[in-house]
């Protein structure tokens, strides 16, 4: 006799902002969409500030104070308004199963409201062992092994007042409410897995899924131009890229061409850089693109470069490229070179030396097969290993377990 269905679930999805903010936000609806794809009931709430005035994804939103005082206040205390706010929401729910995805915000108040339920909870990355969330220091970028301590004000990642009045207790205060309420800890990678077990989580690696794109892979060498995509900020590694562009060029004598998309608080020093190094003529700055144009751009890239510092977890832009049989030259942090499969899917490079990601570049500018060659088989990687309904088992399995208690 052939086993019953296990029956539908109730899901409410809990995360720090309403908006897609970033990758965080990306997964939580597409694991809405996976399990209701399945026959779940799924809900989700997030949180917004008045003053943002950002269009909400989430079906609830919980509004939180502009004043920042009172935002840092609530990151190690109950803030009564939220608390009343998502009690509210889960006795208008009632699901059989919460799954926490970021909770930077306000972990004491979303663990406590949410305590009666049993609770999953999704690392999509390090803030949990590392106060800057990188896992790297910031003066000198080498990975750090995270944990709060002396270290972070040594290598300039917080200060000794910050420390010990913030950083220190709130560590502490998570520590102990996801102990005593979390059944059960997620990470997209390996990596992150590893990281969270050293600080005494049991932790299931479930990676993010693939959702097959609307547009047909390019299964050639694309253009000779490489691409990089995501937020300018200082720990995506733009500037090493822009300094092994300008290496390529002075040192091996050969013109590598970059298309940047995405925008950020660094856009105008990278330009600056670029011009001071000599290679604006070959770097080109697209700004923010939809969705749909960064796709075409990845499509007729020869490959997509990830030149991050910090330790990433499992980047989507990885994924998405991958999926579009692009090969991608990514840094050594984080979940980038088990996507990566240690460079069969692309190159794998020391994430601080940038004469090591010239010589990549170089290869993959003058071996258009080596490119078409690594895209097929990260595509037949994510294919495989990354399928909806793989992911969707996955995930369903540590769901009906937090259940079943």
């Amino acid at each position: 006799m052939s086993a019953e269905p296990a029956r539908s679930l109730s899901v409410l999805l809990v995360n720090d902002y309403s908006d897609v903010a970033g990758g965080a936000e990306e997964q939580l609806h597409r694991e809405a969409a996976l399990l209701e794809s399945a026959g779940h009931d799924v809900a989700s709430v997030g949180f917004a500030r008045p003053s943002e005035n950002r269009p909400a994804e989430t079906d609830y939103v919980l509004f939180e104070s502009d004043h920042r005082p009172t935002r840092i206040l609530q990151k190690v205390a109950v803030k009564p308004g939220i608390y009343r706010g998502l009690r509210s929401v889960l006795e208008r729910v009632d699901p059989d199963v919460v799954h926490i995805h970021k909770n930077i915000n306000y972990p004491v108040t979303v663990l406590t409201a949410c305590r009666e339920y049993p609770i999953v909870k999704t690392h999509h990355d390090y803030t949990n062992v590392c106060p800057s969330g990188w896992a790297a220091y910031a003066d000198t970028y080498q990975v750090c092994p995270g944990g709060p301590g002396a270290k972070c004000v040594r290598h300039g990642c917080t200060s000794a007042a910050e420390l010990a009045g913030f950083h220190l207790p709130r560590h502490q205060v998570k520590r102990r409410l996801q102990a005593r309420y979390v059944d059960q800890h997620l990470a997209p990678s390996r990596r992150l897995s590893e990281y969270l077990e050293r600080f005494g989580y049991a932790v299931e690696t479930v990676p993010y899924p693939l959702f097959s794109p609307e547009v047909e892979p390019n299964v050639g060498p694309g253009e000779g131009r490489f691409t990089f995509a995501g937020r300018l900020t200082e720990e995506k590694g733009v500037h090493v890229l822009l300094h092994a562009v300008a290496h390529a060029s002075e040192d091996l004598g050969v013109d590598v061409p970059v298309g940047i998309a995405g925008d950020g608080p660094e856009r105008e020093e990278l330009e600056r850089l670029a011009a001071h190094l000599g290679v604006d003529h070959l770097v080109e700055f697209y700004g923010h693109l939809d969705h749909a144009d960064l796709v075409d751009v990845y499509r007729r890239s020869r490959a997509v470069v990830v030149p991050s510092l910090w330790m990433e977890n499992f980047p989507n832009v990885v994924i998405e490229s991958l999926s579009l049989a692009r090969p991608v030259i990514g840094s050594d942090r984080g979940g980038i070179p088990e996507l990566l499969a240690d460079g069969d899917h692309g190159a794998v490079y020391p994430a601080l030396e940038h004469e090591a990601l010239a010589d990549r570049l170089v290869a993959f500018l003058e071996n258009p097969d080596l490119a078409t060659e690594r895209g097929a088989c990260g595509r037949e990687y994510v294919l495989e290993h990354l399928a909806e309904a793989r992911v969707r088992e996955q995930l369903e399995t540590v769901l009906y377990a937090a259940v079943s208690g």
